[in-house]
């Protein structure tokens, strides 16, 4: 008596779904990096109303969030805006030290940039 074998089938099939799984992940992540910058632009449309209405505690904490958003999505140009305007309202309330302090971390977003340009 000749056992045949059916080990054949279950491979093949195994390989047809985990090529099936790999192959969603792409999508998953450009939905992903979709919804954070939505996000993004819902903070930084809030925070520039809030900044011309002159209601700089609230606006700096959605510009504080939107940075957190842009350095997700690792876009320097987002976190530069973000920081100026942050160091921008603390300038306007005095508070010198912090307004540096932002400031110089914008600087070393604009030396990344800086650099990856020169490449």
């Amino acid at each position: 008596m000749i056992l045949k074998k059916f080990h054949f089938p279950i491979f093949t099939l195994l390989f047809i779904v985990v090529v099936l799984l790999f192959s969603c992940k792409k999508e998953e992540e450009t939905t992903t990096t979709s919804k954070i910058t939505e996000e993004f632009y819902r903070l930084y449309d809030k925070a520039e109303l809030l900044y011309k209405q002159e209601d700089y505690s609230k606006a700096f904490y959605y510009y504080s969030k939107a940075k957190l958003l842009g350095e997700a999505l690792n876009d320097h140009n987002k976190i530069i805006y973000s920081l100026m305007q942050m160091a921008t309202m603390q300038q306007v309330q005095s508070d010198i030290v912090g307004s540096e302090a932002s400031a110089t971390e914008a600087i070393k977003y604009f030396q990344k940039i800086l650099i990856s340009s020169i490449k």
